[in-house]
């Protein structure tokens, strides 16, 4: 997806919304080679850019445990501006959920501004562990934070925006490379 603007259909305070979102299928399945955001404005979507969440109840209802990961060979992001999404505070959403094992992520010269629910840029999410190791770089990137606290039913919360909140889905020698970005919070 190339010099094109992307915004979910229905404005950023709807209650769901992702721009690109794989669903319901096994997650042997779901194979996907690469997925590449180049030189894009992204802009007024409620939850997530990429979402991949594989099928976890066959057609009865009853849960599916997933043995094999689905995969994504490569995901990158050049050039983007990211901007005015995840505006309320029941959104609290990653930029991409990935529930597929990455083998290569790759963004550099993004812009990533007015997003104050944001929960992070990267998410991991329901994937088996399997000892993935993928190679992540992360560079030259700006990233602004609009809002350090928010308010859920009455209560508090601290705006956890992570960049990466991979929990243990990733093997231990999962090489990160992240440098040379502007990070900027309230």
């Amino acid at each position: 997806i190339e010099n094109v603007s992307l915004q979910y259909r229905s404005g950023n305070t709807a209650t769901s919304g992702q721009v690109l979102y794989w669903q319901k299928m096994r997650a042997e399945e779901m194979q996907i080679d690469t997925i590449a955001l180049r030189n894009c404005d992204i802009t007024n979507i409620p939850r997530t850019i990429f979402r991949t969440a594989p099928m976890t109840k066959d057609e009865n209802g009853n849960p599916i445990e997933i043995t094999a990961p689905s995969k994504l060979k490569y995901l990158e992001m050049t050039g983007c501006k990211v901007h005015d999404m995840n505006i309320t505070n029941g959104n609290n959403w990653a930029l991409f959920v990935l529930g597929s094992m990455p083998v290569e992520v790759n963004f550099h010269d993004n812009m990533f501004y007015d997003l104050p629910y944001t929960k992070g840029i990267i998410q991991m999410a329901y994937v088996p562990t399997d000892g993935t190791a993928p190679r992540i770089m992360f560079y030259n990137n700006t990233v602004m934070m609009a809002k350090a606290t928010y308010t859920i039913d009455g209560a508090e919360k601290n705006n956890q925006c992570t960049l990466f909140a991979m929990g243990d889905y990733l093997d231990a020698s999962t090489e990160y490379y992240i440098y040379n970005n502007l990070f900027l919070t309230p």
